[in-house]
């Protein structure tokens, strides 16, 4: 895949989240859920708290776990400091995320 991104920000899983504030089905990007999972993985690995994760990365601990959850998608200065807080390269969490959509969407 050469030039391509590790992201494909375009994916989609319909139908796979109902929105808490409304009564409808909504379209959640793959991607942040993947992320979210190796976030929570690589955390529970390192044995951090939400609180101390983000506290390591300089961010709110609700940010921590609405990314935990795939219901938001990470800036690139937010990826960088999660890698750092959690003592692996930015580009070795990527190749772990592009694993897991990988896995889940064949």
């Amino acid at each position: 895949m050469g030039g391509d991104a590790i992201f494909s920000w375009g994916r989609v899983f319909r139908g796979a989240h109902l929105c808490k504030s409304s009564n409808y089905w909504k379209d959640i990007p793959v991607d942040a859920i993947a992320f979210g999972r190796v976030l929570r993985k690589l955390s529970m690995n390192a044995e951090l708290t939400q609180e101390q994760l983000g506290f390591e990365a300089d961010i709110r601990r609700t940010y921590v776990s609405i990314l935990e959850l795939g219901q938001q998608q990470p800036s690139l200065s937010t990826i960088i400091k999660l890698a750092h807080a959690l003592k692996i390269s930015t580009a070795e969490m990527m190749a772990m995320v592009e694993h897991e959509l990988d896995r889940n969407n064949p």
